[in-house]
């Protein structure tokens, strides 16, 4: 089997931190699958170990998704608002796009069994960033933060962007952070419902949840609920 030259030159590279090889190989085509299964088996940086398979996707995908940030940050801020949703194997996404500048937040609302429906507690970060690893959503928030600044790199707007993803009873057996990478990148396909002010927009999204609360435990809308425009929502 033939090996592609970039690979054989992060592999063979052992002063090459493996962040830095995360860059090198998607820069050059190679896909957060095969980036992380090279990451996996000890395969790049300059202390190598077998790592489980769920913290290279993870690696790979906060690695990439910072640098992605750092572009977001330069581009342009939107003045309008934004909806986009999407279904993939049982998980409902929602995606609120807010004018303004980058922050990202996402909350996770479940019922797999069919009984009470569970709202978790938030992970998100403001502009600045995080510096810690998130305590409740795990690899969910990096990889799905990855397909939103893929899709504002592609609209070229800054937004301060909140996803709920919904779990439901049709997904009930877990497949992975993989699955949510590519279920997100799938519901925000195409182009997004636009809407003038931040109340439009959220009222929009709370119609569509199907977990009704969904937007309850919202910690970036508490942080911002001062705000004249937003206070018939708190």
């Amino acid at each position: 089997m033939k090996v592609e030259k970039h690979v054989e030159k992060v592999f063979y590279d052992k002063d090459l931190k493996a962040q830095d090889g995360i860059r090198f190989l998607y820069e050059r085509g190679s896909d957060e699958d095969k980036i992380s299964r090279i990451l996996s088996v000890g395969g790049m940086g300059i202390k190598r170990k077998i790592v489980p398979t769920k913290w290279a996707i993870t690696a790979v995908d906060d690695t990439l998704g910072k640098d992605m940030i750092a572009t977001v940050r330069h581009i342009e801020k939107s003045d309008i608002c934004a909806l986009k949703t999407g279904i993939f194997l049982g998980n409902v996404f929602t995606f609120i796009f807010l004018a303004g500048e980058w922050s990202f937040e996402l909350i996770e609302a479940w019922n797999r069994d069919g009984g009470e429906v569970m709202i978790g507690e938030s992970d998100y970060e403001l502009y600045c960033g995080r510096k810690e690893y998130v305590n409740n959503t795990a690899g969910a928030y990096y990889a799905i933060r990855l397909a939103v600044l893929e899709k504002l790199l592609k609209m070229k707007k800054q937004f301060s962007v909140i996803v709920v993803r919904e779990i439901t009873p049709e997904y009930f057996a877990p497949l992975g952070v993989w699955v949510v990478r590519e279920g997100a990148r799938k519901a925000l396909e195409g182009e997004p419902e636009f809407f003038k002010d931040s109340e439009s927009v959220i009222n929009a999204a709370k119609r569509r949840l199907i977990y009704k609360d969904g937007l309850k435990k919202s910690k970036i809308l508490r942080l911002i609920s001062t705000q004249t425009r937003l206070n018939s929502f708190f």
